[in-house]
């Protein structure tokens, strides 16, 4: 019997099928405030989806604007290295007019963090590697605003629509073809997979 991957049982014409859970990207900037503002909805969304979605923060801090962005986003991953990354994210966009190094160490000390381990992390060349390397990534992409999302790898136009609205809907349509894709192949027979396989086969060779 042909070993067959999840697009492959999908119909061609629908194209690769999204599985769970959903990626949702979004590169952002604590010293902007429009990233502030979304921050909020990303938790309800957070909160909402659970499982079906994985959020990941890149950091896209726009240094020639927002000078303090950058360190910001340093403390914030040496918070990370103590599993508090979204608790100090909220801080941090709570505290957007103050950014700095006494509001970076109290926001700590907020949290009960190790203040010792956070002030060493804040220098590790490693953890600033890792923000430097969410930059590339957004440059990569060609990234230039703040906030920017992604969902499994296409970049979200809200147009002139809801932001929450229009975030909700688009996950909700990956998350109904993951969710099919998934009810279909649970239902196809082995016969059906073997002609599948067949077909696969044909149209490599034609």
């Amino acid at each position: 019997m042909p070993v067959l991957c999840l697009q492959q049982v999908i119909k061609k014409d629908s194209g690769p099928a999204p599985t769970l859970p959903i990626l949702l990207e979004e590169f952002s900037d604590f010293q902007c405030p429009a990233c502030g503002a979304y921050f909020g909805l990303i938790e309800e969304v957070l909160d909402e989806y659970g499982s079906d979605i994985e959020f990941v923060y890149k950091h896209f801090p726009l240094r020639t604007i927002h000078p303090n962005a950058f360190a910001a986003a340093i403390a914030s991953e040496a918070a990370r290295e103590q599993g508090k990354f979204m608790e100090y994210a909220e801080e941090l966009f709570a505290n957007q007019r103050n950014l700095g190094d006494e509001t970076y160490v109290a926001i700590a000390a907020k949290l009960e963090l190790d203040i010792d381990k956070f002030e060493s992390d804040r220098k590790s060349p490693d953890i600033i590697a890792r923000v430097n390397a969410d930059i590339a990534d957004g440059n990569s992409r060609g990234v230039n605003a703040t906030p920017t999302f992604y969902i499994e790898g296409k970049k979200v136009n809200f147009g002139t629509s809801d932001p929450a609205l229009k975030l909700r809907e688009l996950l909700d349509e990956q998350i109904r073809k993951a969710k099919e894709a998934v009810s279909y192949t649970d239902s196809i027979t082995p016969t059906e997979v073997d002609q599948l396989g067949e077909e696969e086969s044909v149209e490599d060779n034609q």
